[in-house]
This record gives structure tokens, C-alpha cells and sequence, in this order.
């Protein structure tokens, strides 16, 4: 039971606010008021919150942008991000009625209890199907977030990547592949990319087979176009103000997956839709 009039577990009110609107406010900053839980009433409080674009590279050659070069000086400013796809599987040597494959991904940082990102499931879907179980595509992306630093955005260490194919939810094929983070940083004098079609080993199902997938290192890096058109810095935080980066930090979430096919992140032409849900405890 709490005794105290303000326990780091009390609930002091919710509010949201949009990506777009966050990134088209004065200074990418704004007031938001908090509301009670029960009522969604506002309850007289209120939260500052902010965020920034980081442009991404995956040219090792590009110095990276320094902490204090980015207007958010907080230690959850992100040092990079990498991205995941997975292609295709190739000449799988199974009976086609018994495939329905999927690939795992998981990186060396993952919290245990957190699901595993995988990829859809193929499955053979008759004559009419239009679906080669035996050479599945998989056209998956996910993108791991390196973890934040408090003196510069150099992305010197990170965590290593694995996949692992996968043939219905108990049954693990082929022996996993993993990509240490040291790869990516040496993989190519100026591009951290390893992209190849790796054959895969581990049982008879998989023998012959081989799976294709792109890993890519993004770093930030400084982009005369941003630093041009990016606002003026931010005062300093009053005491007692909590200052979030909406676009260019990440205080818990990991990673997030998609099925759409493309290179890493980019700076968009007009700013993204989406909702951030903030919470106040104190």
C-alpha cells in the first residue's frame, strides 16, 4: 500500500499527441495537458515533450554526429539502427504438403521474456494457390535499435543478429545464423552492409537449401539539408520537466517489424502519421 503522496507508481494522468503534429510544432515541442484516468479529464498537469529527425547512413566512411551536435541533449538520443530482411528461401527439401516455414529473428540484446520477431508463414496453398512453399518469400523487415549512449552516437558496439528457419512453431530446421555486430562494422570499407544467400545446414530437411537476407548498420550522420531547416535549440529543461525524442530516441521500445520491402530509414518528405501515448508516473 502506498504511504506517500507521490510513489513511483502513482498515476498522475495520460495524454497523446501525433507524430505529425509533434514534428510540425514550434521547436518540435509541445505542451501537453493530462487528463485522469477515469473522467479523461484534464487534472491541471501538464508534460513537455519533444523529438528530432536523425538522418541514417550506412556509409562507415561518414563521421557520425556527435551527441551535443543534436538539439535533444538526452542520453536516450539512439547511435544507430539495424535493419533486417529477410528475402527468400531457396530449394527447401521437403515434401511441399509439409512445409510452412517462417524465420525468426532475434538480436544478442533481446529481453528473454519478449516474443521473438518472426516472419509470415508459408504454407503450400494448392494448384490455384500461387504459393511455392518450397522456395518461400518472406519479404520481412525489422529493425533493431543499438543501445543508447550518454557520450556520442558512434556506433561502436551493438548487438549481434540471428535467424533462424523455422517449419511450424516447435520445429527448428537449420541451425541458426548469426551476425555479429563486429561484422557489420568490417564488413565492406565504406558500406556496413552483409547481404548474401547463406546455405543452410543443421538437417536433412534443409539440406541444399539456402536462405537470402540483407543485415544494414544505419548510423547517424550530419545532414547539411536537416541541420539547415532544423529549429532553433531547445532552453533548458526547468527542473521537474520530462523531455522525450519522439523520432530520435527510445526508452522501450526495441525493435519493430514490417512487410514492406526497402532499403533503411529515411528522412520523408512530409512528416509520418502516428500517435505517442504518454504516461506520467511519479
Amino acid at each position: 500500500e502506498d504511504t506517500g503522496a507521490l510513489d513511483a507508481d502513482d498515476f498522475l494522468g495520460h495524454s497523446s499527441v501525433t507524430v505529425r503534429e509533434l514534428l510540425l510544432a514550434k521547436n518540435r515541442t509541445m505542451e501537453l495537458a493530462l487528463n485522469n484516468e477515469e473522467d479523461n479529464e484534464c487534472n491541471g498537469a501538464f508534460l513537455t515533450v519533444s523529438c528530432d529527425l536523425l538522418p541514417l547512413s550506412t556509409d562507415a566512411s561518414t563521421p557520425p554526429i556527435k551527441l551535443q551536435d543534436n538539439k535533444l541533449q538526452s542520453s536516450k538520443v539512439v547511435p544507430g539502427i539495424i535493419t533486417v530482411l529477410i528475402k527468400q528461401a531457396y530449394d527447401l527439401p521437403m515434401a511441399k504438403e509439409e512445409a510452412a516455414t517462417f524465420v525468426q529473428v532475434t538480436s544478442s540484446t533481446s529481453a528473454k521474456d519478449v516474443a521473438p520477431l518472426v516472419t509470415s508463414q508459408i504454407k503450400d496453398l494448392g494448384p490455384d494457390g500461387g504459393v511455392d512453399a518450397l522456395n518461400p518469400v518472406y519479404d520481412s523487415i525489422f529493425h533493431f535499435l543499438l543501445p543508447p549512449t550518454t557520450t556520442t552516437t558512434d556506433a561502436t558496439s551493438g548487438p549481434d543478429i540471428t535467424m533462424t528457419l523455422m517449419n511450424n512453431v516447435d520445429d527448428k530446421v537449420a541451425t541458426p545464423i548469426t551476425i555479429p555486430f563486429e561484422t557489420l562494422l568490417k564488413s565492406n570499407d565504406k558500406a556496413t552492409i552483409v547481404q548474401k544467400k547463406h546455405p543452410l545446414q543443421g538437417s536433412d530437411k534443409v539440406d541444399g537449401a539456402s536462405l537470402e537476407y540483407s543485415v544494414r548498420l544505419y548510423r547517424p550522420v550530419e545532414d547539411s539539408k536537416t541541420k539547415a531547416s532544423s529549429p532553433p535549440p531547445l532552453p533548458p529543461a526547468e527542473e521537474g520537466t520530462k523531455t522525450g525524442a519522439a523520432a530520435a530516441t527510445a526508452p522501450t521500445i526495441e525493435a519493430r517489424s514490417s512487410s514492406i520491402l526497402g532499403g533503411g530509414p529515411t528522412e520523408p518528405d512530409a512528416p509520418p502519421l502516428g500517435t505517442v501515448r504518454v504516461t506520467l508516473v511519479g
